[in-house]
Parts: C-alpha cells; structure tokens; sequence
C-alpha cells in the first residue's frame, strides 16, 4: 500500500497562487515545491471550482501551436532524418564490402 504525502494548507494556497499568477508552468512550480504535477493541477482545479466568481483563477495556458506550420516542419526534419538513416545504410554497405 502507497503512503500518501501529506501537505499543510499554507504551501497547497502558496502553490496554487503561483499557478494562478503564471509567471511559471505548473510542471515547474510542481517541481520546484517537490509536488507531482498532478496533485497540483487537483489542487488549482479544485481552487476554481470552488472560487467561479473571482478573476485571479485563470490559469496560464501553453500558447497555442500553428499544427499545420508544426507539421510541415515536423515532415521536413522526418524527412532529413530517412535521408541520413539511407546514407549510413550505404556507407556501412560500403566499408562491409571493402574490409
């Protein structure tokens, strides 16, 4: 059976304050308080459920990405990644031959 980590109520509302001011991922305060970045994220969820009407709980979002603009760069690294793989095919082809 797993021990659960017990937090005092300060560092769970100094935790969540700095989530919600978004100066910093939750992924790094989580790390930086040596907190699981999903019992944060309970934490900050349940603070905005149970405080609706208040301002200070919008939580800083990852900007969102252009996924066609990603995808097409993606296809290109994808894409040079296949040239090098056959040219060491080759090579290694090569120096087996010519031992």
């Amino acid at each position: 059976m797993k021990h659960q980590k017990r937090y005092d109520d300060q560092l769970k509302l100094q935790a969540i304050e700095m989530a919600l001011e978004g100066s910093k991922s939750v992924a790094q305060i989580a790390r930086d308080l040596d907190i699981k970045d999903n019992t944060l994220y309970g934490w900050v969820d349940k603070h905005r459920r149970d405080n609706p009407d208040k301002a200070s709980t919008k939580l800083v979002v990852a900007i969102p990405v252009d996924l066609e603009a990603q995808n097409r760069k993606l296809k290109r690294e994808l894409a040079r990644a296949l040239e090098d793989v056959e040219l060491l095919k080759k090579a290694a082809a090569y120096f087996a031959v010519h031992k």
